[in-house]
């Protein structure tokens, strides 16, 4: 019998058979040569011993030399019929009762039983009862009863050895299965188009197994991964301690490991990756070892640092419109708002009469209230407080703006800043907390706000709350057109290679934190080999 190509109708291979066998025969035929000289029956003659002794130890050297890899299985069935002969007559010879070799029947079907599919046992019942019965007449004991027992010992080899073959034929069974399931297993590993680790559950992550994958991902040998060090040697210097950190405290816990990170590849060049892993362990919660996935994203991240960097030209040049329309209503509606409200000054003292006068001031408050709210819209278009006075100041003036509008919220702004973020990056967060304040008293119908700014562990940190009616997340507010909107808010933080963050509940109000790291330089120029980082949060940011 075959299955998927290959002889599956034994337990064994069939050059473990003929060894098997050959095995056997040798045994055999060093116990008859020992036992010669021992006492005998009297009927028992010596050289016919021998030479039946002799013939079974040249089928043992046959059995263990011959080419069985180059036979198929059922050539191995020939050792049944000699081995069956020379039992037989070796009991004729010994002149001793069949009882005493009823063992090396037992150990015939053992043998067939675990080399041969089920019912080959049967099939030689007949062939061993008849090396057992025709020794019986030439041995003068009671056939009677020798009869009997070689009935039962008969049928005992044939239960013991379809026994056998119906085990082995479970266990092949099984086998097989596991093989075909180890097989689709592998071949669907080998197709993913992902990198497939195992390693030990230890502080070095020693290999255990590394897909074909491996080499064409990252260039190097399969026999290099064997090395534990070769993977966090090529780890990119800023991702390396953070990575040895991640891995260290998802050992301890058993929690899942996720990063992305920078790999060195094999040409000197880095590529970005999205690594997975979890400890598996067995039923006492001992680890075992660590099984992981490791994904190529570096189309992702280029696109993502694309997508950032188009994001971020789009807020530049709505920056500099807003700043050229800001100049422009400074310079002409403003201006002549200005001298018109001056020549209804004039106006008013050239006449005497009350009506004409009291119209004239109305109209003098109109123009003043235009006048102000074309001030509000120049300060809205481009805070020249915040290049003036900073982030703090420039908020400051705009909550105390926001504050006589009707219904304004009661705003608290605390700063704590140390030193005053890059023109860019203040620029991104001043515009995140006009959108988050402006939300907060349209939408959220808030009594209190309050407003922290501080610096903290290598990062600019704005935190925002308000005490309004909040909401889940399945109901996260639309901007209205003209704003930002917070999936464009989170946008603008990640592209300054920072992170927004968002905690709200109905009825509990609404947190809205934003991170910028600190830089000691420019803040633009970014390249592709440095996309902005999914950084961790700065500690102590509130969950």
């Amino acid at each position: 019998m075959t299955r998927g190509g290959r002889d599956v109708s034994g337990l064994l291979p069939v050059q473990l058979i003929g060894r098997l066998g050959a095995v056997l025969y040798l045994g055999s035929s060093f116990v008859a040569i020992v036992t010669l000289p021992l006492p005998q029956a009297p009927d028992a003659s010596r050289p016919p011993q021998l030479v039946v002794a002799v013939v079974a130890l040249l089928a043992g050297a046959f059995s263990w030399y011959a080419p069985w890899e180059r036979w198929q299985r059922r050539a191995t069935l020939w050792l049944v019929p000699l081995a069956l002969g020379l039992i037989g007559a070796g009991n004729a010879f010994a002149g001793a009762p069949s009882m005493g070799y009823g063992i090396f029947f037992v150990v015939v079907f053992v043998w067939i039983g675990i080399a041969h599919p089920r019912w080959t046992a049967t099939l030689f019942a007949p062939l061993a009862a008849v090396a057992y019965m025709v020794p019986l007449f030439f041995i003068p004991s009671d056939r009677g009863l020798n009869m009997a027992s070689g009935a039962l010992t008969i049928l005992v080899c044939a239960l013991v050895g379809e026994t056998l073959a119906w085990v082995a034929a479970r266990f092949r069974r099984s086998q097989e299965d596991l093989h075909d399931a180890e097989m689709k297993y592998r071949a669907l590993v080998e197709q993913v188009p992902a990198l497939i680790y195992i390693q030990a559950a230890d502080d070095v992550g020693t290999p255990l197994y590394v897909s074909p994958q491996a080499p064409r991902l990252l260039g190097h040998t399969q026999e290099k991964f064997a090395d534990p060090a070769l993977w966090v040697d090529q780890l990119h210097p800023q991702d390396r301690d953070r990575f040895l950190r991640e891995r260290s405290r998802t050992n301890s816990s058993g929690a899942r490991f996720q990063m992305e990170y920078q790999i060195r590849a094999a040409d000197g060049r880095y590529l970005w990756v999205r690594d997975e892993a979890l400890v598996v362990r067995d039923g006492e919660g001992k680890p075992l070892f660590r099984q992981g996935i490791v994904v190529d994203i570096t189309e992702r991240k280029r696109a993502e640092f694309q997508r950032l960097s188009l994001l971020s030209k789009l807020v530049s040049a709505q920056e500099e419109e807003r700043r050229r329309i800001a100049g422009a209503i400074h310079d002409d509606p403003v201006q002549i708002m200005t001298a018109a409200g001056m020549r209804l000054q004039i106006l008013q003292r050239s006449t005497s009469d009350p009506r004409q006068i009291q119209a004239l001031r109305r109209l003098e408050e109109i123009v003043d209230r235009a006048v102000q709210r074309l001030r509000h819209l120049m300060f809205e278009l481009r805070p020249y407080a915040l290049d003036r006075d900073g982030l703090a100041g420039a908020l400051r003036m705009y909550v105390d703006m926001q504050s006589r509008e009707e219904d304004s919220p009661s705003y608290s702004l605390v700063s704590q800043l140390k030193t005053e973020p890059p023109p860019a990056d203040r620029l991104v967060l001043y515009r995140i907390a006009q959108e988050v304040l402006t939300n907060a008293r349209k939408h959220a119908r808030a009594s209190r706000v309050a407003i922290v700014l501080e610096e903290r562990n290598g990062y600019y940190v704005v935190q925002i709350s308000d005490d309004g009616v909040g909401f889940t997340s399945d109901e996260t507010p639309d901007s209205p057109p003209g704003h930002l909107g917070l999936a464009a808010i989170t946008e603008m933080a990640e592209s300054a290679g920072g992170r927004c963050r968002l905690t709200a509940s109905v009825g509990r109000g609404t947190l809205v934190e934003v991170a910028i790291p600190v830089r000691h330089g420019p803040s633009e120029g970014a390249t592709p080999a440095e996309v902005p980082r999914r950084k961790e949060w700065p500690k102590a940011v509130p969950a």
